[in-house]
């Protein structure tokens, strides 16, 4: 999905939901959830395709356990 409106050829919602093999209501409730973790997402009418309004980047971090996540946990 990042990488669709990253490059700015994502389509028109449909066009987009399906290549997602998503629903449009799908589509509709990852992008409000997007916009509010604050991804600055758009929607272009003439080019028809969802972009964003500013550089930005998504980084994921998964931790596991309870402890400092600076320290090694041993193996």
């Amino acid at each position: 999905m990042d990488q669709f409106i990253r490059q700015e050829c994502t389509g028109n919602a449909p066009a987009f939901a399906s290549r997602l093999k998503i629903s449009v209501r799908q589509l509709y409730n990852l992008i409000d959830e997007l916009k509010d973790l604050g991804l600055p997402i758009a929607y272009c009418r003439t080019r028809q395709t969802f972009y964003y309004r500013c550089r930005c980047r998504i980084v994921f971090e998964i931790r596991t356990g309870e402890g400092d996540p600076e320290k090694e946990h041993p193996g």
